[in-house]
């Protein structure tokens, strides 16, 4: 054989080589994509930060609200800095629509929040369902609130019926004009709820 046949019959054999073990890095890969995929709400356990200042993913923190650490694990607090002033984080979720239910879970702590001049001004979860046009949509979700002080981290679960024409889930963490209060947030995951099961 001649050197020039056997110097591209090497490279042939590099890149089948390369090809092959680069399939093998992206099957892995895809499947983690797909996992990705299922869940609305990326980085909710704050622990991704490209600048190393603020979570990714949760744009510019309001005032009031921090990116904090402790013992190693990050989270979101979000604090009263002045009686009556909403601390919010807003983000809003595409939903496809064949999605009929979500599935929230996280982990919540909250120290001393005092509800505002209306007993629902408190630490809350506020969800708002919009149509195509920007338009709400009904029923709206009850939001889950916090009020007073938890024993440490607590972990809450609900599911969240998709009202019919909604193709994005407003969500927004906050202290919605509490008169004072901390709430913090970890381990925020957001996903379709499986489909139910059919009659027997």
């Amino acid at each position: 054989m001649k050197p020039s046949a056997v110097r591209q019959s090497m490279q042939n054999l590099r890149m089948l080589g390369a090809a092959l073990a680069a399939g093998a890095l992206l099957g892995p890969a895809r499947g983690l994509a797909a996992g990705e995929d299922a869940a609305l709400i990326a980085n909710g356990g704050f622990e991704q930060s490209a600048n190393a200042t603020v979570p990714d993913g949760w744009g510019k923190m309001a005032a009031g609200a921090s990116w904090e650490v402790e013992e190693g694990n990050h989270f979101l607090r979000l604090k009263t800095q002045e009686a009556g002033k909403t601390v919010m984080l807003y983000r809003a979720l595409p939903l496809k629509p064949e999605v009929k239910a979500l599935d929230l879970s996280y982990r919540v702590r909250f120290t001393d929040i005092k509800p505002g001049k209306e007993s629902w001004y408190d630490g809350r979860i506020m969800m708002d369902f919009v149509d195509a046009a920007g338009k709400p949509v009904k029923p709206s979700t009850k939001a889950p609130n916090f009020r007073g002080s938890s024993t440490g981290w607590v972990e809450r679960k609900q599911q969240i019926p998709v009202p019919e024409g909604a193709v994005t889930l407003k969500f927004m963490p906050s202290l919605f004009q509490a008169e004072s209060g901390t709430l913090d947030f970890d381990d925020i995951k957001l996903t379709p709820a499986a489909p139910a099961a059919p009659a027997p």
